[in-house]
């Protein structure tokens, strides 16, 4: 699953070499001391002759002393601490220069103490020094990242299995361990992508402030290779592709230099621009005696993370770039049921379609005329050629206490040759009915609603012919669209503005049910209703929710369905009607509804980075006058749900929730 960490220009070679030498106990050796010394053009000094002595197994009076500011070399400071206690026994106190001055200190960076920094003597960015000034032991260096190689030579040089010593005239300078890039002396250029056009005008801009000349600039698709160059998003250069592979988020981006080259690759453009903002303020600090000068093995990394939420949620959209409307699509539409003048039957609602046993099987919601009306029962539909088909009950009308109950299709789900249809039921307390002009009771108005519920329940096949008896699952918030597998395995049921998780794959054992909450400090919709997810590649899965508001909301989880955040604003717009969402055949993420509150056609919306949903599929937006006017019956298209075989996208919904009819279109004129 996904982890969230934002490392910055200097996190040094002490937490590749030290942090696994020292943090493990892998000591150096006589072999790495010398190589590591000959770097020096002065000879290694003998630990035995004109020695000072800082710490032995007798112990030590000294405390190892950071920047308040500097989490890094805090770290760097408890590494050098832990390497000595290991080696002799002895451990270090590792303190910020904000408590009060010792006469014995190791000086790490430069602390508020008088002496340390030794800036004028430094030649390059990654060069540092030791001195001996009286008491104080000072390792001095211009970034993190050269304190903390200081650190390591340190060891390596001073520190052996009797004591950490050194000269007593200690005051060398080291000039480091890499190879530096200098964005000023050398004819650097910017070379970008096409999710980058966006953002490398404001790069060029920062870059000539920084450098104080002018930049040039080029796409991906008219550039020369050159060893000078920036490279900044999908500019289909091999550096570019390997670290673009490492960023599985939109937002997640990678900086780092390959041999000469600077490298900006991100998963998306949002990615991009949050890449290049933060390289712009990285680059602040990379001036070096007038010049831009940074080591070729700094890197900056960013990986979208559950605190980060907020600001990606908000740019989940749904605004087309690309539309292909019906017309262009070789659409062919079936319809299974239409109610005649005797059957009675004008409410038809809830709809779900799958495959089992090489026919096909829909499931939905049937009433007399109202919607959720009393009496309502669960019915059947099966072809075998998607076009003609045989309607029957499932779940007749069930009678309950004071009226019949209220049945309406949860889903359906197939696994191990066994095929189950879920659907729940209710009762409403009797002193909210009313009463049809026979007597016979009908629903209340939907403000005036007590819903008793009884829970949810299963009915399973193995043949499509013989049923079990429906069987209590008892509460499941599951149930507005079918189960779905995560990537690990796991099944989700989207609900309304809940879900539920289960490890057991035939859908019938235990769920865990979870109820989102509302971010405090966002507007609060009209209400939190029907939900549809999705699972982006990295593993977080974000699941939307209707609001009857201007735009959707959203709440994502990073650790496959056991917690979420708040649910969040997006920019996607909201219809007041039930939706669908899920993964492609080909990968890419799709969205099935409308874009009108009026229900007044399907649109399949697909999105390539879990973000933007802007290539749009027009796949109904025709009318429907329907034959009986009822309770809560609007809309021409509603509660669309799909299937996917090798072939074909099925979507099956009703009309005027009246009707049922079930479209398809071939997966190759979608993109699949």
């Amino acid at each position: 699953m996904k982890k969230t960490k934002r490392l910055r220009f200097a996190v040094l070679l002490l937490a590749c070499a030290m942090l696994a030498s020292c943090g493990n106990a892998v000591l150096p050796t006589p072999e790495t001391t010398a190589a590591r010394a000959s770097d020096s053009t002065e000879p290694v000094e003998n630990p035995a002759e004109n020695t000072f002595i800082i710490a032995e197994k007798a112990g030590t009076d000294y405390v190892i002393v950071v920047p308040a500011s500097s989490e890094e070399l805090y770290d760097v400071g408890y590494r050098l601490s832990q390497t000595v206690f290991e080696r002799i026994g002895v451990r270090m106190q590792v303190i910020t220069d904000s408590y009060a001055e010792r006469e014995k200190e190791i000086l790490l960076g430069e602390t508020n103490r008088e002496v340390g920094a030794l800036s004028d003597r430094l030649d390059t960015p990654r060069s540092y020094l030791f001195r001996l000034e009286g008491s104080k032991v000072c390792i001095f260096g211009l970034r993190e990242k050269a304190i903390g190689e200081a650190a390591e030579t340190f060891c390596l040089l001073y520190l052996s299995e009797k004591a950490l010593a050194i000269p007593e005239s200690l005051d060398r300078v080291f000039a480091g361990q890499t190879e530096l890039l200098n964005l000023t002396a050398d004819p650097y250029e910017i070379v970008y992508g096409s999710d980058a056009s966006s953002s490398v005008t404001l790069l060029k801009t920062e870059l000539s402030r920084l450098t104080g000349k002018e930049w040039k600039i080029a796409s991906s698709a008219s550039a020369g290779e050159s060893d000078y160059q920036i490279l900044l998003g999908k500019t289909g250069r091999a550096e570019a592709a390997a670290l673009q592979a490492q960023c599985d988020s939109v937002m997640d981006y990678r900086i780092a230099a390959v041999g000469q080259k600077l490298v900006v690759a991100a998963g998306g453009k949002d990615g991009i621009a949050l890449a290049v903002r933060d390289l712009i303020a990285q680059l602040e600090q990379s001036i070096f005696k007038g010049e831009v000068i940074m080591a070729s093995d700094e890197t900056l990394t960013y990986d979208y993370g559950k605190e980060n939420a907020k600001e990606l949620i908000a740019k989940i959209s749904n605004n087309p770039e690309y539309v292909t409307s019906k017309s262009k699509l070789n659409i062919e539409t079936a319809r299974i049921f239409t109610p005649s003048g005797s059957s009675g039957w004008y409410y038809t609602h809830h709809p779900f379609i799958t495959k089992f046993n090489g026919k096909f099987y829909a499931f939905y919601s049937s009433g007399r005329v109202n919607e959720d009306d009393c009496g309502q029962r669960i019915m059947m539909a099966t072809s075998s050629n998607f076009t003609n088909w045989n309607v029957s009950v499932l779940v007749d009308s069930i009678q309950g206490e004071a009226s019949e109950l209220v049945c309406y299709c949860k889903g359906c789900y197939v696994y191990n040759n066994t095929l189950t249809v879920f659907f729940q039921d209710y009762e409403y307390a009797a002193s909210t009915l009313r009463k049809n002009a026979d007597g016979t009771p009908l629903r209340p108005l939907e403000e005036n609603a007590v819903r008793n519920q009884r829970g949810v329940f299963y009915l399973q096949t193995a043949d499509g012919v013989h049923w079990s008896d429906p069987i209590s699952m008892g509460t499941v918030y599951g149930g507005n669209l079918s189960p779905v597998a995560l990537q690990s395995g796991k099944l989700m049921w989207a609900g309304y503005g809940s879900l539920s998780v289960s490890s057991d794959p035939t859908a019938i054992g235990t769920w865990s049910n979870t109820r989102l909450q509302l971010d405090s400090s966002s507007a609060r919709p009209n209400l939190i209703t029907e939900s549809g997810f999705y699972q982006t590649k990295d593993g977080v899965i974000y699941l939307m929710s209707r609001t009857n508001d201007e735009y959707t909301y959203i709440a994502a989880s990073f650790d496959d369905g056991a917690s979420w955040t708040d649910m969040y604003p997006s920019k996607f717009v909201d219809t007041s009607n039930k939706f669908e969402m899920g993964t492609l055949p080909n990968g890419k993420y799709y969205y099935l509804g409308g874009i009108s509150k009026k229900r007044s056609e399907i649109i399949l919306m697909v999105s390539s980075d879990g973000v933007h949903f802007n290539t749009w599929y027009y796949l109904a937006d025709g009318s429907y006058t329907p034959l009986k006017t009822g309770l809560y019956k609007t809309g021409t298209y509603g509660y669309m749900t799909s299937y996917f075989d090798s072939e074909y996208m099925y979507v099956i919904y009703s009309l005027y929730k009246e009707s049922l009819e079930i479209l398809r279109v071939p997966l190759n004129q979608i993109g699949c």
